[in-house]
């Protein structure tokens, strides 16, 4: 004959078993990007440039994501430079976007689009507020 009750102390288990994974997985990637000089590297291994004043802006989007294409609209509306980057035509930019995705553990946190470097800052979503202020 099954049991329908669950056990409080397994409920209990379950719970700080899913709260902690949640912490976990939402957890920032540590430092992903230490250096201007790690990013000139990623610009580089792009077969990109940058000749600009100040940060390099690079935005890893999707040509299907609206608010990719929202993003990049908003940034030329402020004259703000950057680089695109399509991570569905690009394996290198793939690779690198993966690698920004990394939370603490080293395991994917995110491949959304899009996400955006800010000299060393990781910023995921049509954030325009926080990329003005890392600039």
């Amino acid at each position: 004959m099954a049991h329908s009750e669950s056990s409080p102390g397994l409920v209990l288990v379950g719970i700080v078993f899913a709260i902690g994974l949640g912490v976990v997985c939402s957890r920032p990637a540590s430092d992903p990007v230490r250096s201007l000089e790690e990013t000139a590297a990623i610009i580089k291994r792009l077969n990109l440039s940058w000749s600009h004043p100040g940060k390099p802006v690079l935005v890893f989007s999707n040509p299907h994501c609206r608010p990719c294409n929202s993003l990049e609209a908003e940034l030329k509306n402020r004259g703000i430079p950057h680089l695109r980057v399509d991570v569905t035509t690009n394996p290198e930019a793939r690779k690198i976007h993966k690698s920004l995705g990394l939370n603490a553990l080293g395991s994917v946190a995110t491949l959304a689009t899009p996400t955006t470097l800010v000299g060393t800052k990781v910023i995921r979503g049509n954030n325009i507020q926080a990329i003005l202020a890392e600039r």
